[in-house]
C-alpha cells in the first residue's frame, strides 16, 4: 500500500506517517509513506506547488491523505475552497482521497464542533472523500481520559501518544483492520522534523534515535476509542 500525506506539522509531527508504517507492519501490512508537508501551510498553498500536483497525479498512490490548517482553524468556507483547488488533480489521480479531520487547541475544546461540522460538510459535498475522524477520536479520549496528555507542550501539536492516536485512526480508516492490541513500543529512528523551530518550542536534541516507549494502558484507551468511533 502506498500513501501520500499532503498537509503540515499536524501531519509530520513526531514523524507520524512512519508510525503508521510501523503499526501497519505489526498487522502484516506493508505501507509505503510519502510526504508533501510544510509547517503552517494549508491545502490552498499545497495546490499551488508543482511537486505536490506532480506527486498526486503521477505518484501511483493508493491513498492521498489531505490535512488543512488546524490552529487556528480558518472555518468551513476556507476549508472547502482550499480543498477544491486540489480536487481536479485528485479526480485524475486514481487514488482514494482521505480527509484528515484534526483536533482543536487544548485551550479551545469548543472549537472541535466547528472543525467536525466543516469537515463533514466537505465530505458531503465530495462523496469520494473518505473521512479519517481523528478529531472525533481525539475529543473522545481527552474528555473521557484527561489523564492522558495528547498534546505537545504548546497545546496545539500532538505529543507522541497523540501521534499514535492519529496513526491508529488512519490505519483503521485505510485498511479496516482492528487496532486493538497494537504495540506501544515504536522504534522510530532519527526524527526528520528536527530544526523546524515551530513557534520556537522544538528544543529537543535530535542527534540520537527516537524510541517511543508509550504507556501501554494509554495506548489501549486510544485503540478502544478508535474502534468505537470507527465501528
Amino acid at each position: 500500500m502506498k500513501v501520500l500525506f499532503v498537509g503540515n506539522s499536524h501531519t509530520f509531527f513526531n514523524d507520524m506517517p512512519y508510525m503508521l508504517r510501523l503499526l501497519g507492519a505489526a498487522r502484516g501490512i506493508e505501507i509505503d509513506v510519502v510526504q508533501n508537508t510544510s509547517g503552517g501551510r494549508g491545502l490552498d498553498w499545497q495546490a499551488n506547488q508543482f511537486d505536490v500536483r506532480f506527486n498526486i497525479l503521477y505518484g501511483g498512490y493508493d491513498f492521498i491523505v489531505l490535512q488543512h490548517i488546524a490552529h487556528p482553524f480558518p472555518g468551513k468556507e476556507n476549508l472547502i475552497e482550499s480543498a477544491e483547488k486540489l480536487i481536479p488533480y485528485l479526480d485524475r489521480s486514481g487514488s482514494v482521497p482521505v480527509l484528515y479531520m484534526p483536533w482543536s487547541e487544548k485551550n479551545n475544546p469548543e472549537g472541535q464542533a466547528i472543525i467536525v461540522e466543516a469537515h463533514e460538510a466537505l465530505a458531503k459535498k465530495y462523496p469520494a472523500l473518505r473521512m479519517a475522524p481523528i478529531g472525533l477520536v481525539w475529543d473522545k479520549v481527552r474528555n473521557e481520559h484527561p489523564e492522558i496528555e495528547l498534546y505537545y507542550r504548546d497545546g496545539e501539536h500532538a505529543a507522541p501518544i497523540g501521534s499514535y492516536l492519529i496513526a491508529c485512526t488512519l490505519l483503521r480508516t485505510l485498511t479496516g483492520v482492528s487496532v486493538k492490541g497494537l504495540p506501544s513500543h515504536l522504534e522510530m529512528g532519527k526524527p526528520t522534523f528536527a530544526g523546524l523551530k515551530l513557534d520556537k518550542v522544538l528544543e529537543q536534541d535530535f542527534a540520537c534515535a527516537t524510541d517511543y516507549q508509550l504507556n501501554e494502558a494509554a495506548c489501549a484507551v486510544v485503540q478502544d476509542a478508535v474502534e468505537t468511533i470507527l465501528k
